[in-house]
């Protein structure tokens, strides 16, 4: 198990059974944001934020975030960081488990 201590808030084990792997390479962000085409009239859903690297990027883009995480330790942490974004609602729960009909959003299909 890897202990992160380089998110300047919190010392996070990973668990082996939600298999984690977090993004913290910011030209691998940079580089997934030149692909995406999102903008504030978008709502993205993010499975599994992590440490929240790409949701803080997503939630400065987009208009609405909805993050899925099933960690709560994770969520404690998500809760904290993010808690005064009012475009971003960290759901504690597997996405699996979640009914989206009881989101009411547009999908945006993207341009392949």
């Amino acid at each position: 198990m890897k202990i992160l201590n380089n998110t300047g808030e919190k010392n996070y084990r990973t668990k082996k059974k939600y298999g984690q792997n977090f993004l913290e390479n910011k030209v691998i962000l940079e580089e997934i944001f030149s692909y995406a085409d999102i903008n504030k009239t978008d709502t993205v859903i993010e499975i599994g934020p992590g440490l929240g690297f790409l949701t803080e990027s997503l939630a400065e883009k987009a208009g609405q975030v909805y993050a899925f995480e099933i960690d709560d330790d994770l969520v404690k942490i998500l809760s904290e960081k993010f808690s005064k974004v009012e475009n971003l609602k960290i759901i504690p729960t597997d996405f699996m488990d979640y009914d989206l009909l009881l989101m009411n959003f547009r999908m945006k299909m993207p341009k392949l």
